[in-house]
């Protein structure tokens, strides 16, 4: 696991009028991040770009976090449209 220091404890309040987006190849690795989530994470787009996502995981949250929606995404194949 990575380890994203320093924690700065400081809290962003998220905007609700907006979302935080990225898409991820089958491996995992950033290859979109739309501008709010730029702005939220505090990284440049090409410190992200080709990635892996866990990048942005705070140390806290563990290794475990999103493993399931990555099984269940591969799983289900693309979307409708």
């Amino acid at each position: 696991m990575r380890t994203n220091l320093p924690i700065t404890n400081h809290e962003i309040q998220l905007d609700g009028r907006h979302a935080i987006v990225s898409t991820t190849d089958t491996k995992g690795r950033i290859n979109y991040v739309n501008p709010y989530f730029l702005e939220i994470s505090g990284f440049e787009l090409d410190e992200l770009i080709g990635k892996a996502h866990n990048i942005v995981r705070h140390p806290c949250s563990g290794e475990g976090g999103g493993g399931g929606l990555y099984v269940g995404a591969q799983q289900a194949g693309p979307g409708p449209g």
